[in-house]
């Protein structure tokens, strides 16, 4: 009887390439078929740790790591680094079966605050116990204030609530990627979270102390900025510190136990937008044809596609691709808000469209 590992005959595969590759296209079909899955590994792909992407699909973490174990096991994905945020390698057989899900805004929101009113009780009667997502009491002016943890669904995330004499400011704890099409919509995303962990955050008073009413909208009372994550070892590195034209380098990711990566930020918001589709215009696998009808951007998006050359995934080309446009960022951002991807992956620029076979 022949071995697992012989070859079946000459010139053939072994019996153990066999069946990798049919285990390969098995778990290939199922991905093609199951938009969580899709989910799963988009969300990976744009660096997210895997409890994040097990809050993103309501899932268990143990859930999503079973998911990333067998797409390990058929040689689909190829981790780097360890511990729970690392580096994910997808193969294009992997990343086929994903699909580009369409337009995806790779910021982060930060400082986006929101205040509630509330009453019903008075500061004193407030629920402290750690059911009600009391996490500690903060020193502030005035007297310490009570601040809490919570949610409003599973897959929302953690907001964090300072209360104070008739007033709560509210905002999402650790800001991440989110599936939006553009910039307003992920800011409507974080304004409904936020209202749902206040509600959340009502009940819990009500269980565990004296019932609360809280103001059913938040008043923005912060002027948020965009900040997208960059290696802190890589091109970024020389920039940490300084400000140049509407962008900076913030270092807040080392100082919150992250010491490889560093924030490109800005409060431009056209700025944050043209920086958003040029990524997806690189992410988009149906565009790369297309750009060769549009001769006034090829010269561009080719010099960063020599800007990212070699990069294993979207963190490391977007590592790449922050430092090309913080050079080159009004000439570029002029020219890319004249483009848009239609949904068949051909581009449109200046109202007219450009198709793939020129």
């Amino acid at each position: 009887m022949r071995s697992r590992g012989r070859k079946i005959g000459n010139g053939q595969k072994s019996l153990e390439e066999v069946w990798q590759q049919a285990r390969r296209e098995k778990y290939l079909g199922r991905v093609r078929d199951s938009p969580a899955l899709k989910k799963l590994f988009r969300c990976l792909n744009t660096g997210m740790a895997q409890v994040q992407v097990a809050r993103a699909l309501g899932k268990t973490r143990q859930a999503v790591g079973k998911e990333v174990r067998e797409a390990v096991d058929c040689g689909l994905l190829e981790g780097d680094g360890e511990g729970p945020v690392r580096e994910w390698t997808i193969a294009p057989e992997l990343m086929g079966a994903v699909g580009n899900g369409g337009r995806r805004f790779y910021g982060e929101v930060h400082n986006f605050r929101l205040k509630f009113s509330w009453g019903g009780t008075t500061m004193d009667r407030l629920a402290t116990d750690r059911r009600s997502g009391f996490i500690r009491m903060s020193p502030m002016r005035g007297g310490d204030r009570p601040v809490y943890w919570t949610s409003g669904r599973p897959e929302d995330p953690v907001v964090t609530i300072q209360v104070h004499p008739g007033s709560l400011l509210a905002y999402v704890a650790n800001p991440g990627h989110v599936e939006a099409e553009d910039l307003d919509q992920v800011e409507e995303q974080m304004k409904e979270a936020i209202g749902r962990a206040v509600t959340e955050w009502a009940r819990l008073q009500s269980v565990y102390a004296d019932p609360v009413e809280v103001s059913r909208s938040g008043r923005l009372v912060t002027e948020p900025h965009i900040a997208l994550l960059g290696s802190r070892e890589g091109p970024l590195a020389e920039y940490i510190g300084q400000k140049i034209g509407a962008w900076w380098v913030d270092k807040s990711p080392q100082e919150h136990g992250d010491p490889e990566h560093v924030h490109l930020e800005t409060k431009d918001r056209a700025a944050a937008t043209a920086l958003d589709r040029t990524i997806n215009l690189v992410e988009n696998p149906e565009v790369a044809e297309s750009i060769q009808a549009v001769p006034e951007i090829r010269a561009d998006l080719h010099a960063l596609a020599a800007h990212i050359q070699g990069a294993g995934n979207v963190q490391a080309q977007l590592t790449q691709a922050l430092t090309w446009m913080m050079a080159r960022d009004r000439e570029i951002k002029e020219r890319l808000d004249r483009i848009e991807v239609n949904g068949n992956g051909t581009l449109r620029v200046n109202g007219q469209d450009h198709k793939k076979d020129g």
